[in-house]
């Protein structure tokens, strides 16, 4: 590699996106070959520190920041992993709506979950439907129960927009609305360590 290869060019040569592979890097310091970077392509926007090692740049820094955690409910609007496990195991009758896309649905998901993307609840048709679901949930309900609906996504963000929504456009008493902090990322962590993480 010349001494005056420019850095953008140099950047060109390496990065290589790779898809369904975890994020991760493969450095090469060959003077032959350019140092490849193997990245998954749906792991773009968790926080990735790539290291290039080269004959001319022995240490070069990338990195893609991380999408941070948001803090929009209380932590009475949230249930932990645990806790949402603790219901699903006692049988308590709830509705568990995934809001991410559906393509990230068909991937991976929780059983029962319903998948109504966060870009779709504020539809007139989308909000009867939840509210269809609803009234099958306070069915098997003891009577003047109020109706767990609990909100899910991929890291705990979506899911707290999707609860604010929900608790504005539901407006009708008698409904519980929280999400599971920290969504599915933390539900494999935690709870179920052979769910698919992406």
């Amino acid at each position: 590699m010349s001494n005056s290869v420019d850095l953008a060019q140099m950047i060109r040569w390496c990065v290589t996106l790779v898809p369904w592979q975890p994020y991760s890097l493969l450095c090469t310091p060959n003077p032959y070959r350019p140092p490849s970077i193997h990245v998954d392509l749906l792991t773009l926007l968790p926080s990735i520190h790539l290291h290039l090692l080269t004959p001319t740049h022995p240490s070069i820094h990338l990195l893609i920041l991380q999408t941070p955690s948001i803090h929009l409910l209380t932590p009475t609007d949230r249930i932990t992993c645990a806790e949402y496990k603790c219901m699903v195991d006692q049988g308590v009758p709830h509705l568990l709506i995934d809001v991410r896309d559906s393509t990230e649905y068909n991937m991976c998901r929780l059983e029962q979950s319903e998948n109504i993307p966060l870009q779709q609840l504020k539809e007139e048709a989308v909000l009867a439907k939840i509210s269809t679901l609803i009234g099958h949930v306070e069915a098997k309900l003891p009577p003047n129960s109020d109706v767990q609906v609990v909100v899910v996504c991929r890291r705990g963000n979506d899911s707290q927009k999707a609860v604010r929504l929900l608790k504005a456009q539901l407006q009708a008493g008698g409904l519980c609305i929280r999400d599971v902090v920290g969504g599915l990322m933390a539900w494999a962590k935690e709870v179920e360590p052979s769910f698919p993480k992406y």
